[in-house]
C-alpha cells in the first residue's frame, strides 16, 4: 500500500483543510453500503443507466476485440456490472483471466469467490490495492488486455489530476517518496478534496484529455436522453 500513501493520501494530508480520497471509505462495510445505495435507492439513476447500456451493447463492445486474455476492472466492488461482459468473452473465447482491482481485501476476495461460482471457467485473480499498483500489476501480465472503469468514482477525480490519471492508465507509471504528517488533536480530515467532487464531464472535454494521454476513442454509446456516455478507448501505439 506504499503507492497509496505517496500518491493519494499524502497530497490531501498536506492540504488545508486535510482530506483523504473518497475511495478510502470503501472497506467491506463501505462497499456493502454503496451496493445498497446503487441497487435500492430509486433516485440513484447512474447504476441503472450503466447496466442498461451494458446489456444493450455488450456484444458490440466485445466485437471490437480480436482477443481478450486479461480483463481488469478498476474499483471492482462486487463486479456485478461485469457479468454480461465476462459471459460474452467466455462465450467467444472459452477462457479469461479477470483482475478485479479494489482497496477492500475482504470484500474483493469474497466477490471473487462468488464470480467463480457463477463462471467456473473464469480465472479470477483479485488485486488488493490502489489503482496505480493495480495498473502496474496488469502491465506486467502477458496477453491482450481490456480495462474497465465504471461508476461515479471517475467523477471524483479533480480536474487537475485527470490527465495524470489517464496517463497512469495508459502507461502504468508509478511514483514513490517519504513524508511526516503533523496532525492536530481533533483535526478534521475530509473525504475527498473539498469543493472539487463529482465533476461532470462533457464527452468532448474528456476526449481531449484522453487523446493527450495517448488514448483514442473507438466508439461511444449513450442513453436515450444523452445524459450518460459509455466509451470504448484503445491505447494509441503510434
Amino acid at each position: 500500500m506504499q503507492t497509496d500513501l505517496v500518491s493519494t493520501i499524502l497530497p490531501g494530508l498536506l492540504s488545508s483543510p486535510k482530506y483523504v480520497p473518497q475511495w478510502y471509505t470503501y472497506d467491506k462495510l463501505g462497499s456493502e453500503l454503496f451496493d445498497r445505495v446503487t441497487n435500492e435507492n430509486p433516485d440513484y439513476h447512474l447504476y441503472r443507466v450503466e447496466m442498461s447500456l451494458l446489456k444493450e451493447h455488450t456484444d458490440k463492445i466485445i466485437d471490437n476485440f480480436d482477443e481478450t486474455s486479461v480483463f481488469a476492472e478498476l474499483g471492482a466492488g462486487n463486479s456485478s456490472k461485469m457479468h454480461r461482459l465476462i459471459e460474452a468473452i467466455l462465450k467467444k473465447e472459452g477462457s479469461l483471466r479477470f483482475i478485479p482491482i479494489d482497496i477492500s481485501k475482504e470484500y474483493v476476495e469474497e466477490s471473487a469467490k462468488n464470480l467463480i461460482k457463477l463462471f467456473p471457467l473464469l480465472d479470477v485473480q483479485p488485486f488488493v490495492g490502489h489503482y496505480l499498483d493495480g495498473m502496474v500489476h496488469v502491465k506486467s501480465l502477458q496477453g491482450s488486455k481490456l480495462l474497465v472503469f465504471l461508476g461515479s468514482s471517475f467523477s471524483s477525480i479533480p480536474e487537475a489530476q485527470m490527465l495524470p490519471f489517464l496517463e497512469t492508465i495508459r502507461d502504468a507509471i508509478e511514483e514513490r517518496i517519504g513524508k511526516t504528517i503533523d496532525l492536530e488533536e481533533g483535526e478534521v480530515i475530509h473525504i475527498n478534496s473539498p469543493g472539487k467532487t463529482s465533476i461532470k464531464w462533457d464527452w468532448k472535454q474528456f476526449e481531449k484529455l484522453a487523446k493527450a494521454a495517448g488514448l483514442t476513442t473507438e466508439q461511444i454509446w449513450t442513453d436515450q436522453d444523452n445524459l450518460f456516455t459509455l466509451g470504448l478507448m484503445k491505447a494509441d501505439l503510434q
